[in-house]
């Protein structure tokens, strides 16, 4: 999807895809990122868009344990 044709519902859709796919583990990262509007929550962005910071490292600490 381009940039401007993006919309959360599409991502969650194709998430949920993904989620299903057999032998792969999904991390679900929008459970942790989002709001209660689902939307990136503002502690985690700097512009509304982009991962801060902050984001990053909540984003690090959930991966380190799967690995």
């Amino acid at each position: 999807l381009s940039v401007g044709k993006r919309k959360n519902k599409d991502i969650l859709y194709i998430n949920e895809k993904i989620k299903n796919i057999k032998n792969i583990t999904y991390i679900d990262m929008d459970v942790i990122l989002s709001d209660e509007n689902g939307n990136l929550n503002k502690l985690y962005t700097y512009d509304g868009l982009h991962i801060s910071d902050l984001g990053y490292d909540v984003i690090s600490e959930k991966l380190k344990q799967y690995l």
